[in-house]
Parts: structure tokens; C-alpha cells; sequence
């Protein structure tokens, strides 16, 4: 498990390096749909918990 987030970590690293140095197009080149694919998970992720679960949550409770 630590071996995934080491990989991880180095890939966002590298990623970091690339936009800085060549920008946006250059990151995509290099990680390609996987990049659009991981960001997208994030967000849908987050605005699930943001804003379905914490409401439910906090109106289960009040109820």
C-alpha cells in the first residue's frame, strides 16, 4: 500500500514539474486521459460529499 502512494506522489510531482516548465498541453502529453480521469474523480468526489452527504447528514440528524 505505502508503494502506491509513493508512485503517486512522484507522479504529481512530475506532473507539477512539467506544467511549470512547459505547461498544460505538455502535462496532458505525458499522462493523457488518465490525468482528465483522476481529476474528474476528484471533483465528483468531492461535491458528493459536499453537497449530498453533509446535507442528508446534517437533516437525518435534525430530524
Amino acid at each position: 500500500m505505502k508503494s502506491i502512494w509513493i508512485k503517486i506522489n512522484s507522479s504529481f510531482t512530475e506532473a507539477r514539474q512539467i506544467y511549470r516548465e512547459k505547461g498544460f498541453k505538455a502535462v496532458f502529453r505525458r499522462f493523457g486521459w488518465k490525468l482528465v480521469v483522476i481529476i474528474f474523480c476528484y471533483y465528483l468526489i468531492r461535491d458528493v460529499t459536499l453537497y449530498i452527504l453533509i446535507p442528508y447528514l446534517i437533516w437525518k440528524s435534525a430530524t
